[in-house]
């Protein structure tokens, strides 16, 4: 009989501080660690070489743009590429392990298989769900091992469907596809204006 998962609750704080305080000490953040200007309402990632006045500050906000964001793709998948995004991928992550304990620990009491989380999101210009049954769309489903299910994106006004991110889309070209479960995973569907 599977057992129930333990499950851990934390909080994140970033290191911050005011433009004075960071331009007085100057200090050189751990590689990937994030430094918060907190009267600026800027952002700073470090490298563990470069000092505070030579790092350049990342836009926080809707900047989807590559260069704004780079990383290693070891803790964040490739597909993420801007701070915003990275932030959305995370909070989304900490959804999936809050509903996959819940699985797991009832699977545990029920003696059956427990199975993974989809987290669906989408970038501005439009919506995506998870279609589990025709008619029931989610952000959020639950789904077996190995099983296949559909994703719809929807663009609002003005906008166009661009691509899907992700692991185990079918096609990340088409606004309705399937994804292969085969662990809990995060997809997102991204959007483009609409050009004359």
């Amino acid at each position: 009989m599977p057992q129930p998962s333990r499950h851990v609750t934390a909080r994140l704080s970033i290191r911050r501080g005011s433009k004075a305080q960071w331009e007085q000490e100057n200090t050189i953040l751990l590689e990937g660690e994030l430094g918060w200007e907190i009267d600026g309402k800027r952002l700073k990632v470090g490298d563990g070489q470069t000092a505070w006045s030579d790092l350049q500050f990342y836009k926080v906000g809707d900047s989807e743009a590559a260069e704004s964001f780079i990383h290693d793709n070891t803790i964040v998948p490739e597909y993420i590429n801007s701070v915003s995004s990275a932030l959305e991928y995370f909070g989304a992550k900490l959804k999936v392990f809050d509903d996959q304990g819940v699985n797991e620990f009832v699977a545990g009491l029920q003696g059956t298989a427990a199975s993974f989380v989809l987290s669906v999101s989408s970038g501005s210009g439009g919506t995506a769900v998870a279609i589990a049954t025709p008619g029931e769309e989610l952000t959020t489903a639950v789904v077996s091992e190995n099983s296949s299910i559909s994703i719809k994106a929807t663009p609002f006004s003005g906008y166009e469907f661009d691509y899907w991110q992700g692991d185990g889309i079918a096609d990340i070209n088409l606004a309705q596809t399937q994804v292969l479960i085969t662990s809990d995973q995060y997809v997102r569907a991204n959007f483009k204006i609409i050009t004359p």
